[in-house]
């Protein structure tokens, strides 16, 4: 009886270490919902930026991989599009970068912005604002920051963080080539 009891208790002690090593219980995974998560961080970017904008335009730059500011993705090209919609949706001019003289086109990264003044394209363009963002890859998660970047003084008129489950579909959309 005792032997019986003994080589249960081990039994149960396996059961339980697999259990806590990952090999019975996995995390369940969420789903993501890009086009929600982005449209709410283009809400909240434009509720506290439209006090200080008026009616000239506004660019909108490719999000870029913190890693490597050359760089985007399928990801990075959505998400600046999506977050950019609640501000068109409002009202405000808002022009599509790929038409632009004033950026690069490099052909499967994004639009970037060829000058770091933004003085110049103020002065230049009349864009009042450019939209810009960046993303970080990590294990279960892309966090992003989207900002409204002024350019006349280079200051942030807003800015919001925020996190996608990285599932099936932002995996692929995150692939570079």
């Amino acid at each position: 009886m005792k032997k019986i009891f003994l080589i249960l208790m081990a039994f149960m002690i396996v059961i339980l270490l697999t259990a806590c090593q990952g090999g019975m219980y996995q995390k369940p995974k969420e789903k993501s919902d890009l086009l929600a998560s982005n449209h709410q961080a283009g809400k909240y970017l434009l509720n506290i930026a439209s006090k200080e904008l008026d009616e000239r335009l506004i660019l909108v730059a490719s999000f870029v991989s913190v890693n490597n500011l050359d760089m985007s993705s399928s990801f990075g090209r959505i998400t600046s599009q999506q977050v950019a919609t609640q501000f068109s949706n409002s009202g405000f001019k808002i022009e599509e970068m790929l038409l632009r003289k004033n950026v690069r086109i490099e052909q499967k990264s994004g639009e970037f912005l060829l000058s770091r003044d933004l003085k110049k394209i103020d002065s230049v363009h009349n864009a009042q604002a450019v939209i810009v963002g960046t993303y970080a890859v990590a294990i279960d998660y892309a966090y992003i920051t989207a900002k409204v970047i002024n350019t006349v003084d280079s200051k942030v008129i807003a800015s919001y963080d925020y996190k996608i489950p990285l599932d099936k579909d932002i995996k692929y959309l995150l692939r570079t080539n």
